[in-house]
């Protein structure tokens, strides 16, 4: 856990570090009696949930006579600091230098957004979204917190299970690991019956773990964890092949040194390891650490930068798109290369069609 003060630790009235909850079920109550537990000085000082019941349920379990000693006395928030409802988040981040995230994933895009702009230390749990628009929005959300150098941990448990770290210390022992496999098996979770009083918002999100939207589903939300650990390498060259997927490489040259990578791959190839505005590849540099630069293996320079036509299917059609593939233009630069009417003399599409096609694609490169 992220347990730095940046507003109140020299302040001299009160050194502790303040948490608030943001979700206060089963992972999130789990969460907060780890985090009181530790040998910091620190203190819940708010809670957030969008069911006041919930919340009562979390404070209850932490203050009852049966609660450990150390944990109970930590807990410090009067009902004015216990807060419901959809904008309660904004509310008890407020109060703390250090917020946990554990609501169900679908709202973590938002609230580690808002816990980025509120400039807090950060604690989230897995998974970070559920669909690529919330991945963006955790990815844009990031670069803003590594500027301000904010601390954010996710709860991929098993980098922190020594279990888990000593066997992958010993990895060596059997030889190379050419290929993994991982199985999560479980007799299955919770169900909170539909109560008559109950919208349909209130029904899906108390049973979340079966609506994509909050969950992701069973691999998203669950099946994370042994991803996670067939994964771990400290193979760099095998790390940034990854990164890069789908794009088949061809061969890598890295210097650890710089860390920097000259990554080979076959011409078309290359606009997917790119992928559209270079999303792939800066994401590709963010997650590995290491600058990378493309090339086309049978030329040696430094390709020009190109996109899949797949890329543009959020505004081109789809059967225009594979109008366009048939007749072998499969990317961006592939359909600028030829003209209008000899776009049109070869796929049968209108002149309209056409004419927008090219204007998506030439504006695509103007932002460049």
């Amino acid at each position: 856990m992220p347990f730095i003060s940046g507003a109140n630790y020299f302040s001299g009235a009160d050194d502790a570090i303040k948490i608030a909850i943001i979700g206060c079920g089963g992972r999130g109550t789990g969460a907060i009696t780890q985090a009181l537990s530790t040998k910091q000085n620190v203190k819940l000082v708010a809670m957030a949930d969008a069911f006041r019941d919930r919340l009562d349920d979390c404070y209850k379990e932490l203050t009852s006579d049966d609660a450990d000693a150390t944990v109970k006395k930590r807990v410090d928030v009067p009902e004015e600091r216990k807060y419901t409802g959809f904008d309660a988040y904004k509310k008890a981040m407020a109060h703390a230098d250090v917020v946990i995230l554990t609501t169900p994933p679908g709202f973590r895009p938002l609230h580690f957004t808002e816990a980025v702009n509120q400039g807090k230390q950060i604690f989230m749990e897995k998974p970070v979204a559920t669909d690529p628009a919330g991945i963006k929005k955790v990815l844009d959300a990031a670069v803003i917190a590594k500027e301000k150098k904010l601390n954010v941990i996710v709860g991929l448990q098993r980098h922190y299970q020594n279990s888990y770290r000593e066997l992958y210390s010993r990895k060596n022992l059997i030889g190379d690991i050419t290929s993994a496999q991982a199985w999560w098996d479980n007799d299955g979770v919770w169900v909170r019956p539909r109560k008559p009083d109950q919208t349909e918002m209130e029904y899906q999100m108390r049973n979340w773990y079966y609506f994509v939207w909050l969950c992701g589903d069973h691999i998203v939300e669950q099946h994370i964890h042994n991803i996670d650990v067939i994964n771990w390498t400290n193979n760099i060259q095998l790390l940034i092949q990854r990164s890069l997927t789908p794009a088949k490489i061809t061969s890598i040259d890295i210097d650890e040194e710089k860390k920097h990578a000259t990554v080979f791959l076959k011409p078309d190839q290359v606009s997917l390891a790119i992928g559209r505005r270079g999303v792939n590849i800066k994401l590709a540099c963010e997650l590995t650490g290491y600058e990378i630069d493309v090339f086309r293996d049978n030329e040696g320079e430094v390709d020009e930068f190109d996109i899949d036509l797949e890329e543009f299917s959020d505004e081109i059609e789809p059967w225009v798109i594979e109008a366009l593939k048939k007749v072998g233009c499969d990317t961006a630069r592939s359909v600028l290369d030829l003209t209008a009417e000899e776009l049109e003399r070869r796929t049968d599409l209108e002149k309209e069609t056409i004419a927008d096609v090219m204007r998506i694609l030439k504006e695509e490169f103007e932002k460049e």
